[in-house]
């Protein structure tokens, strides 16, 4: 018989943990390292998983003071990723000075993270031992009666639709195949309504300095969104930024990819050479071309498989060697948050490349390409825009679909092209920017700047199809610049890099001035001692907490 004692508890039940938790045995055995060092009162040394980072950050926070005043509320909700950032950040605010109430749900909480990982070791399971700042449970705050006539109602109503399209990959309103939409949606509005009322109850209670939350389009974020505007609460929303690895965005009193061009504009300055320059390294480097001089471009991810001097596949090189004009469309990745709310006078993607195609196969003398997103391959989507159109165009003679699958670079086919389609993607601005007319069909992001035609309804939509490759279309020259501002502002301005290239919490560090020389800024901006676009604010909220740093 085996018996046990304190020098062997760390190291105790190690594979019963691996089999029930899906940690590997390496990490298992660093967290017992870390909680020996810890038993001897030592900073963790060894840190594999986001509990023992946790357990260096409260390390970094031992001495700092509670600060007082009115907090800062940090949502915790989503998905792990972002619950563990909520408590690093959390701890980050907290030794910048600022008072910190981190918000939970229960209900959340249960299902990232289920049963027993909830206890002991897990990550959730020592929020509780750092004491510098409070908690909430928001379904404390939830009124459990009767929802009829609710204040949420209507809002709840209009906004479930996203909540379901996101949890399900699929898009609003079309529903999916196992026919759960439905009643993801009937869920998605209860959510709405009882958490829009509890998050609005909480700001009152505690009279939040700001609020900051993941998303704001999606789930509870929503809700909160909803909630900060009705009660005039500052919100930040924050997103990762999947261009740039580490890198995350933020917008204030918006959703975090909503993009606030024009105060970023009122920030960047005149259009100088400089920024001219970086405009056509962006686009060189979107064509799949290496752009040595700029440093900036060397994580970004790239889109395209391909070099756009590649030979195509030589069915598609029979295809653009038809006669006529040829129009190229280029889709969004189903499932991806950026397509959130932005249908207008299709009501869907299938519904578009539908009606598209219907136009296409009434004038054969006429060629459409429908290239698929390339990221198709790697984002988790259930349904591919590529299949669907390929299903929709098979025996039409003058439709051709090149899936996402293919490596086909984009940019070749729009070089062969008379005319661009797009939805959202920024292929319809990469399109026209090349000087090609492009007709959007949803609303675009960079649909201000005029470089695109932007037709209000579906018979104007067709209409401007026809004239296009009749006469042709052009963009000002004053719409172009606007075109490269964007392509400035969101590709590198907009984000800050603040976080590991994995966004996993067992990297993150609470040392002075952040993981990365942009995470102190980062920060410093969530707090409100910078402005929302990083300016200084005068000395204005720039308490620093002093000491040494673990």
């Amino acid at each position: 018989m085996v018996t046990s004692n304190s020098s062997t508890r760390p190291f105790s039940g190690l594979f019963r943990s691996v089999a029930r938790t899906g940690r590997s045995l390496l990490e298992i055995a660093g967290d017992a390292i870390g909680k020996g060092q810890l038993i001897l009162g030592m900073r963790p040394s060894v840190i594999l998983t986001g509990r023992m980072a946790m357990e260096q950050w409260k390390h970094a926070l031992n001495g700092t003071p509670v600060p007082k005043g009115r907090p800062i509320l940090v949502f915790a909700i989503r998905n792990p990723r972002w619950v563990e950032w909520a408590v690093f950040s959390s701890c980050y605010l907290v030794r910048l000075g600022h008072p910190v109430v981190l918000v939970f749900s229960t209900r959340e909480i249960d299902s990232i993270y289920p049963g027993d990982r909830r206890q002991g070791f897990s990550f959730w399971g020592g929020v509780g031992g750092i004491r510098q700042f409070c908690v909430e449970d928001l379904d404390e705050y939830v009124d459990k009666g009767d929802r009829s006539g609710h204040p949420y109602g209507e809002f709840a109503k209009c906004s479930a639709h996203m909540v379901a399209a996101y949890d399900l990959k699929v898009e609003e309103y079309e529903g999916d195949e196992e026919g759960k939409y439905a009643a993801v949606v009937e869920s998605a509005e209860r959510m709405l309504m009882d958490y829009g009322r509890a998050v609005e109850r909480l700001a009152r209670k505690l009279s939040p300095v700001r609020i900051v939350c993941p998303s704001g389009l999606i789930g509870l974020s929503i809700a909160v969104r909803e909630a900060c505007h009705r009660e005039g609460v500052d919100a930040f929303f924050i997103e990762g930024w999947a261009m740039r690895p580490g890198h995350n965005i933020w917008n204030l009193n918006r959703p975090a990819l909503e993009y606030d061009i024009g105060g970023w504009k009122r920030v960047l300055g005149e259009w100088t050479s400089d920024k001219e320059r970086d405009a056509a390294d962006y686009m060189r480097f979107r064509e799949g071309s290496r752009v040595s001089t700029e440093e900036w471009l060397d994580n970004f991810h790239q889109v395209q498989r391909s070099r756009k001097e590649d030979p195509l596949p030589p069915g598609v090189e029979e295809f653009l060697g038809r006669p006529g004009k040829k129009v190229l469309l280029g889709t969004n990745v189903v499932g991806d948050s950026s397509t959130l709310g932005r249908a207008t006078i299709f009501r869907s993607q299938k519904e578009w490349v539908s009606e598209v195609i219907r136009f296409f196969r009434e004038r054969p003398g006429l060629s459409l390409v429908i290239r698929a997103h390339p990221d198709e391959v790697w984002q988790k989507a259930k349904t591919r825009i590529g299949d669907v159109a390929a299903e929709m165009a098979k025996d039409i003679e003058n439709v051709l679909v090149v899936p996402g699958t293919s490596d086909v670079n984009t940019f070749s086919l729009m070089e062969r092209s008379d005319a661009g389609l797009a939805w959202v993607s920024n292929f319809g601005l990469d399109m026209a920017l090349r000087g090609k007319p492009v007709i959007l069909a949803a609303a675009a992001r960079y649909a201000f700047t005029g470089i695109c035609l932007v037709p209000k309804t579906r018979e104007e939509y067709f209409e401007e199809m026809g004239k296009v490759l009749e006469a042709g279309w052009r963009p000002q020259a004053q719409a172009i610049t606007e075109a490269k501002m964007y392509h400035h502002i969101v590709f590198k301005r907009m984000s800050l890099k603040a976080d590991s290239e994995n966004y996993r919490s067992a990297h993150y560090r609470l040392r002075e001035g952040g993981m990365t020389p942009d995470q102190d800024r980062f920060y410093r901006i969530l707090a409100g001692e910078l402005s929302d676009k990083g300016e200084s604010r005068g000395g204005i909220g720039t308490a620093r907490v002093r000491g040494s740093v673990s």
